[in-house]
């Protein structure tokens, strides 16, 4: 289980290096999308880490390792819990926007925006200060999990 923890956290950093250093200096839609694809993965390894500790705690004897099956799960297990609704929200979000053709704007400037439309949430707008939040919703959410699921610092 501390595998996944770990894992997670190493994806955490490459999300924050992407947000920090790469979007910084490029400015591109190419990093906006990578960022999007980051983050799918990174609650990916959240979830499969968060399914380990019912495994090990007893609660389900194994786990799907399709995502959608993955997020239903923890959704079932978790249910009472309110920050893991919410990013489970979140990443069904991100999973439709990680398909989804973009429309780049302002490329190369601080104002850098992409524009998708999603059938169920309307139009999207992805911005370089939109992911930066996002990035702190995650960082908070990883130190939530591990203080009160994993007993980490």
């Amino acid at each position: 289980m501390r595998q996944y923890i770990a894992d997670t956290i190493r994806e955490l950093y490459r999300v924050e290096h992407l947000v920090y250093v790469s979007l910084k200096y490029t400015r591109t839609s190419d990093i906006l999308k990578n960022i999007i694809n980051r983050v799918s993965i990174l609650l990916d390894k959240i979830w499969i880490a968060l399914l380990e500790l019912a495994k090990k705690q007893g609660k389900i004897e194994d786990y799907p390792m399709q995502p959608l099956q993955m997020v239903a799960l923890v959704e079932k297990l978790y249910s009472n819990d309110d920050r893991i609704k919410e990013m489970i929200q979140l990443y069904k979000k991100i999973r439709k926007l990680n398909r989804a053709e973009f429309k780049a704007e302002n490329e190369f400037r601080r104002q850098l925006k992409m524009s998708t439309y999603l059938e169920d949430s309307g139009l999207e707008e992805i911005t370089i200060d939109s992911v930066t939040e996002q990035y702190k919703q995650l960082r908070d959410f990883v130190s939530y999990l591990k203080s009160a699921y994993f007993g980490l610092e």
